[in-house]
C-alpha cells in the first residue's frame, strides 16, 4: 500500500461519499435498529452525500483529509472547531472517519488520526472531541486504541418508539506526549476491550483515568 494522506478537494466529493456509504453498511450492519438503518443506507444516497460533502468542503473552518492508495481514496476524516461550545475555540472535534472495509485493520485509520491530531495542533487546538453510536463497539475499541477516551456523556441519536440510539462522547488531547502515550496500544487488544462493552459505570472509570497533567483536558465528563 502506497499511503498518502492530503486535504480533500471538490473533486474529490464523490469518492468520499463512496467511501463512506460503502464503510457505514457494513459497519452498521447488526447495530442500527431497522427503522434508522432503511433512512440512514437507502438508494441513492451516494449522490446526496456527494453534494453534502461538496458544501463541507466549501466551508471555511472544516478540513477533510484523505487517505489515498494509489491516487485512489480509501478513507476519509473532517475536523472542525467543536459544534456544542462555539465559545471554545481551543477544542476541535472530529465529525467523521470512514474508511473502505477492505481497508480495516490495515493502519490507514490509525495513519489518519495521527494526522488529523497534528492538524488539530497547527491549528491551536488543545483538544478533539468525538461521538460514536453506542453499540458501534468496534468503532469504540478503535478510537481507543488511537488515543480517544469516552468521558461518560452520551446523547440520543435516534428515538422511534422502542428504538433508541444514544452517542458516546470521546475525547483526546493533541498533546504529542498524551497522544503517543495512548496511541500505541493494538487495535482490538483485549486490554481494553473488556472496557468499553460494559456500558456507562465503566465509562465513568475510563474518564476518571484521564491525565491532567499530561493533558488538561477542559471541564469534568459530562452527565451521562
Amino acid at each position: 500500500m502506497s499511503l498518502v494522506i492530503e486535504a480533500a478537494t471538490m473533486a474529490d466529493a464523490t469518492a468520499i461519499a463512496e467511501v463512506q456509504v460503502a464503510s457505514m453498511r457494513e459497519a452498521y450492519e447488526g447495530v442500527l435498529p431497522r427503522s434508522l438503518k432503511e433512512a440512514v443506507l437507502e438508494p441513492g444516497r451516494i449522490e446526496s452525500r456527494a453534494r453534502m460533502m461538496e458544501r463541507w468542503l466549501g466551508r471555511a473552518r472544516v478540513t477533510t483529509f484523505v487517505a489515498r492508495d494509489a491516487g485512489h481514496v480509501i478513507g476519509f476524516c473532517t475536523l472542525h472547531p467543536v459544534r456544542d461550545d462555539p465559545e471554545q475555540p481551543e477544542v476541535g472535534e472530529i465529525a467523521s472517519l470512514y474508511l473502505l472495509p477492505e481497508c480495516w485493520r490495515r493502519g490507514v485509520g490509525r495513519s489518519l488520526c495521527e494526522h488529523v491530531f497534528e492538524a488539530g495542533r497547527t491549528r491551536g487546538f488543545e483538544e478533539i472531541q468525538l461521538w460514536v453510536l453506542e453499540p458501534n463497539t468496534r468503532a469504540r475499541r478503535f478510537y481507543e486504541a488511537v488515543g480517544f477516551e469516552a468521558d461518560g456523556r452520551s446523547r440520543v441519536f435516534f428515538e422511534n418508539g422502542t428504538d433508541v440510539v444514544r452517542e458516546l462522547r470521546y475525547r483526546g488531547c493533541t498533546s504529542a506526549r498524551w497522544f503517543a502515550t495512548r496511541s500505541r496500544r493494538p487495535v482490538g487488544g483485549e486490554s481494553y476491550r473488556d472496557s468499553t462493552d460494559r456500558g456507562g459505570r465503566q465509562l465513568a472509570t475510563t474518564a476518571a483515568r484521564l491525565d491532567p497533567a499530561a493533558c488538561p483536558l477542559r471541564g469534568p465528563p459530562g452527565p451521562a
